[in-house]
């Protein structure tokens, strides 16, 4: 692993997240996995084929996946360039990288490392044939940098892949919280992608926005609330003693709905370097 990150210019000194930063992350990536496990089970359609659809990786290609998680995507990558290619997954989260790393330990052109995407990157320039970040950009509290430095490292003329969420997702989510009186806050993540990604690509890539909906249809009222509780999409705009309520609210709307269906709607730039 010391070997390969060498080779890719990757500097001994590892960043290390703040505690306030790991918190966060670790609530973030909690509630992505649940999603993630809700979407694979009650859902209709598979998001790394559409990733990997759009990126059409080759043999030998050397990739960045940055805000990895627990690296499923970054595995999958690593499988479609070959035993001839690199594959590097970073994470602000060091449990994330471990437990990412135990899975692809197998694979010796895999590497996974520590690395805070709002700081420089320790890899030289015009390094990488394809760089991706999945569902992560819209929680940096600073992206101009992040920018600056996915231009300086991928390769001239080669990719980049940012997804997030797509105005028209959780569309019945959105409506079951406006009809249990729940709080829309006016900066989520739907609302604010798409556009503000499009003016950071403008200058210096060519770009295409792609989508990719997932309709997800809950066998029960207990399996919705349990997912609109555990992802705390909105619950987090909730004071934690009104919750209970909250929820209560929530069940009641969905006992009068004819069916328990919400369409995830992810929305991906596929940009390529100018």
């Amino acid at each position: 692993m010391i070997n390969q990150a060498t080779r890719l210019g990757i500097e001994s000194r590892i960043p290390r997240a703040s505690n306030q930063q790991s918190a966060s992350v670790e609530l973030g990536s909690y509630q992505l996995e649940k999603r993630t496990e809700v979407n694979a089970k009650w859902g209709q359609a598979d998001i790394n084929d559409w990733i990997l659809s759009l990126l059409k990786l080759h043999h030998g290609e050397v990739i960045l996946d940055i805000a990895c998680g627990y690296g499923l995507t970054t595995l999958l990558a690593a499988k479609a360039v070959g035993p001839s290619g690199q594959v590097v997954g970073t994470d602000l989260e060091l449990a994330f990288i471990r437990t990412a790393h135990d899975r692809g330990k197998r694979n010796q052109r895999l590497t996974f490392m520590v690395h805070n995407a709002t700081t420089p990157f320790p890899f030289r320039d015009e390094t990488f044939d394809a760089i991706l970040c999945n569902f992560a950009i819209y929680h940096f509290p600073i992206v101009d940098l992040f920018f600056d430095e996915v231009y300086r490292m991928l390769k001239p003329h080669s990719q980049f892949l940012v997804t997030g969420p797509d105005p028209a997702n959780n569309e019945f989510l959105y409506q079951v919280q406006i009809a249990a009186g729940g709080k829309i806050t006016a900066l989520m993540a739907r609302d604010t992608f798409k556009n503000t990604t499009k003016e950071r690509l403008r200058p210096h890539y060519s770009y295409r926005y792609h989508v990719f909906t997932n309709i997800i249809t809950f066998p029960s009222i207990d399996d919705f609330t349990r997912y609109y509780s555990d992802t705390t999409l909105f619950l987090v705009n909730t004071p934690v003693e009104e919750r209970a309520h909250q929820l209560l609210k929530v069940r009641q709307v969905l006992e009068n709905s004819p069916k328990l269906q919400n369409k995830k709607v992810v929305g991906g730039y596929l940009a390529r370097k100018l």
